[in-house]
């Protein structure tokens, strides 16, 4: 059965996956650029009140912030990316840090290993996503019930960190759909979402309710989101608001499509302040409908158990 030799095949690769990519301060995974950061200098002064700021119309891709030193970081390949001095700094010192502790040769090795993981991430995300419905259903009962939990969440912040090590750079491209090996590892997340609620549909004789997810669906919050750009994950949702991520187990063929390629279809996976920040945007959005004339309804879909709520098992708008 192929399902057996894939299961297999992850509990092989699962010591080189878990923890294998450097943290930021606040947890979250990152990987470097792959091209080369190169210093450049403002040239327009806007200010001296207490320090000198510049205008170099550039928003940092690692906190968000507008760029106003005089010296900032560009792709030196021209990728649409920016870091200011002090991210730039931080993430070299990150960088260093991790390659003294991981034990590679040098920087280009590290690289190389970091990029193995990604790579090997997204192809068992495009290889689980188009088998059968019956092998996706028997890989997933084999994760959820004969997998021992610390295993399973091992297997789980593994797909997590890859994901949150390549929002911002994917989410920097002005063609959020280009990267598609990314999306099979959004993909792969949601089918271990789906493999975790599992337990939740059965029921033993001798238990009064259903049984709860092997895991807190919290624990599927991509927490690097919040460092995209509510705005335009906002107006990318606009194209589609009513798009839905299929459930992975029952999907007869999966396809990546513009629906699934946005943050904000995955709204399972969003942080709750990101989505309240989109709320603002749709919020205004629609005061400003009503100034010319015209509303639209707002789909709200909310579980009337508050068991279910507090669990988080539905899928909201965003």
């Amino acid at each position: 059965e192929p399902f057996i030799w894939m299961a297999v095949l992850l509990a092989m690769l699962q010591p080189l996956l878990a923890d294998a990519l450097p943290r930021d301060p606040s947890g979250v995974c990152i990987i470097p650029h792959p091209h080369q950061m190169k210093e450049e200098e403002a040239s327009v002064c806007i200010g001296v009140d207490i320090r000198q700021t510049f205008r170099t119309n550039k928003i940092c891709d690692n906190c968000g912030q507008r760029i106003q030193d005089r010296y900032f970081y560009h792709c030196a390949q021209n990728c649409d990316i920016d870091f200011c001095q002090e991210c730039q700094r931080q993430s070299q010192e990150l960088l260093t840090s991790f390659l003294e502790r991981s034990g590679d040769h040098d920087m280009d090795s590290m690289n190389h290993r970091l990029f193995w993981v990604i790579d090997v991430t997204e192809r068992i995300g495009f290889y689980v996503l188009h088998r059968s419905v019956a092998q996706r259903e028997k890989l997933a009962s084999e994760l959820a019930f004969e997998w021992p939990t610390p295993a399973f969440e091992q297997l789980v912040q593994a797909a997590i960190d890859v994901v949150n090590a390549k929002v911002v750079h994917v989410e920097d491209v002005k063609d959020i759909t280009s990267d598609s090996r990314f999306w099979y590892a959004v993909g792969w997340l949601q089918f271990l979402y789906s493999a975790n609620s599992l337990p939740c549909r059965m029921k033993r004789l001798d238990e009064q309710g259903t049984r709860g997810p092997k895991l807190d669906y919290e624990r599927f919050t991509l927490e690097a989101i919040n460092k995209c750009e509510p705005l335009s994950e906002f107006q990318r949702w606009q194209r589609h608001p009513s798009a839905k991520v299929p459930d992975m187990l029952a999907v007869e063929r999966f396809q990546l499509s513009a629906d699934f390629c946005s943050f904000l279809s995955h709204s399972n996976l969003v942080p709750v302040s990101f989505r309240r920040m989109c709320l603002l945007f749709d919020v205004w959005d629609q005061i400003q409908q009503v100034g010319r004339g015209r509303i639209s309804a707002l789909q709200l879909e909310v579980p009337r158990a508050p068991n279910a709520l507090l669990k988080s098992n539905f899928r909201p708008t965003f």
